[in-house]
């Protein structure tokens, strides 16, 4: 055994470095969008809220698979993030998404979204109709939100 503990103990520097560079653009993403303005004109939420907000949580993610990597280390506990793999699956697919808004639409993106994530947390959990309607139900209720805050959402490029 080396001092840096066994195989089994020892945290992976892999896991790390991933760890430490999706919050790192998760921290660039929050602070470059208070230069876009987070508040409208009018007190209304401005256009760089949505960036902002996203870039916080993936940085706060980023922690918590921090954290949870290395009290898996010292108590031998079983992380939920712990796989390199399942971090950056997560990460393309919300990379994907946001790509996707400006093609699709804030309403399709967020339902490829909740169909992508239901799929990767729950792999044969659910049928295939239960997430169809449960990514309907998200995403058409998170667009009915802001429809009633008078917040203007990416549509499609063809709109």
């Amino acid at each position: 055994m080396s001092q840096y503990g066994n195989k089994q103990t020892r945290i992976k520097m892999s896991n790390i470095i991933v760890t430490l560079l999706i919050g790192l653009i998760g921290l660039i993403a929050a602070i470059s969008s208070v230069g876009v303005g987070i508040k409208g004109q009018y007190g209304e939420i401005g256009p760089g809220f949505f960036p902002m907000s996203l870039g916080i949580v993936i940085f706060v993610l980023a922690l918590i698979i921090l954290w949870n990597n290395f009290k898996e280390t010292y108590n031998g506990s079983k992380s939920i993030f712990n796989n390199v793999k399942k971090v950056s699956t997560f990460f393309v697919i919300l990379l994907i998404t946001l790509t996707l808004m400006e093609i699709i639409g804030f309403f399709g993106a967020m339902f490829l979204f909740t169909i992508g994530f239901e799929t990767f947390i729950q792999p044969k959990k659910k049928p295939w109709w239960v997430r169809i309607v449960s990514g309907l139900v998200i995403s058409g209720g998170i667009q009915l939100m802001f429809s009633q805050l008078m917040v203007q959402l990416p549509g499609p490029f063809w709109m």
